[in-house]
C-alpha cells in the first residue's frame, strides 16, 4: 500500500479522533499520535475525552489500559446504566480518572458533556489538535482546553484551566504507561525495556504542580488486574476563578543532560 500524502487524519461524529504520523517510514523514527474527544453516554463508551496514545522509538508511552470484558462486571455493577452517578463509572477502566486526560476535585466527567475537536496543529513542523473538554467538566471548572502535538522528538501537552467562581479547582493530570516511572530531578522519569523517556513541566502563568503516580491496583475485587501499567502525573489545586496554562512535554531528552 502506498503510503498517503497527509500525516493527520481527522474523523467527526460521536465520538471525534485525530490521528497523527510523523512520517511513513514505518521504523523506529516513525511516531505516532492518537487524540480523542466524544462522550460518556455513547455506545460503550468510557469517560476519556481528551486522551491520548503515544508511540515513540517503537514504543507505547502513552498506553490505554484498554476494555474490560463485560461478563466480569455485569455480576457486581449497574454497567449499563449510562447516566451520571451510575455504578458503570466507578469500573478502574471505564473513568476518567484512568485515562490519560485530566480529572477535577476526583470526579467523574458529565456524561453528556461531549468533548470537542476544535482545531489541528499543523503547521512549523508540529502536528496534533486541540480538544475543548470544558463541557465533561463543567461541574468542576469555568473551562478545560487542552493541545496536543508533537514537536520534533517531543510529545506536548499543554492544559488551560480556569477554576469556576464559586469552587476551587484540585487537578489531576494522568498519563496510564507501562514504563516504570521514578520521579527525580524535577521531572518524571520513564523506562520500558531499556529505553527512556522524561516528563518536564512548565508554565506560562507561573504555577508549579506537584508530579505524583499513583497506583494501577483497583480497591474494587471485580476490576481487571492492571499489572505491568502504571499512572504518573501532576496535581495542582486552583482558586475559585484562577486561571492556569501548564505544559507537559514527553521527551527523550534528559533535563538533567546525561
Amino acid at each position: 500500500v502506498s503510503a498517503p500524502e497527509d500525516y493527520i487524519f481527522r474523523g467527526g461524529g460521536t465520538t471525534p479522533v485525530v490521528l497523527v504520523h510523523d512520517t511513513w517510514t514505518m521504523d523506529l523514527d516513525d511516531k505516532f499520535l492518537g487524540i480523542k474527544g466524544g462522550q460518556g453516554n455513547s455506545s460503550h463508551s468510557h469517560l476519556d475525552a481528551g486522551s491520548f496514545v503515544y508511540d515513540y522509538n517503537g514504543t507505547r508511552w502513552a498506553a490505554d489500559l484498554g476494555l474490560q470484558s463485560y461478563g466480569t462486571l455485569e455480576p457486581h455493577i449497574d454497567l449499563w446504566n449510562m447516566n451520571d452517578g451510575s455504578e458503570r463509572w466507578t469500573a478502574f477502566r471505564y473513568n476518567n480518572l484512568n485515562h490519560n486526560t485530566i480529572s477535577v476535585n476526583g470526579s467523574y466527567y458529565r456524561v453528556a458533556g461531549a468533548g470537542e475537536i476544535t482545531g489541528l496543529v499543523n503547521d512549523s513542523g508540529r502536528k496534533g489538535a486541540t480538544v475543548d473538554i470544558s463541557a465533561p467538566l463543567s461541574n468542576e471548572v469555568a473551562s478545560a482546553v487542552r493541545t496536543i502535538y508533537i514537536d520534533g522528538d517531543d510529545l506536548v501537552v499543554t492544559d488551560n484551566i480556569t477554576a469556576r467562581s464559586d469552587k476551587t479547582a484540585d487537578v489531576r493530570w494522568t498519563m496510564v504507561t507501562q514504563a516504570q516511572p521514578t520521579i527525580e530531578y524535577g521531572a518524571i522519569t520513564l523506562v520500558r525495556e531499556g529505553k527512556y523517556m522524561y516528563l518536564t513541566k512548565t508554565s506560562s502563568t507561573g504555577h508549579n504542580p506537584t508530579w505524583t503516580t499513583w497506583s494501577t491496583v483497583s480497591e474494587n475485587s471485580w476490576d481487571a488486574s492492571n499489572t505491568g501499567y502504571y499512572e504518573c502525573g501532576y496535581t495542582i489545586t486552583l482558586q475559585a476563578g484562577e486561571t492556569a496554562t501548564i505544559t507537559v512535554r514527553l521527551t527523550p531528552e534528559d533535563p538533567m543532560g546525561a
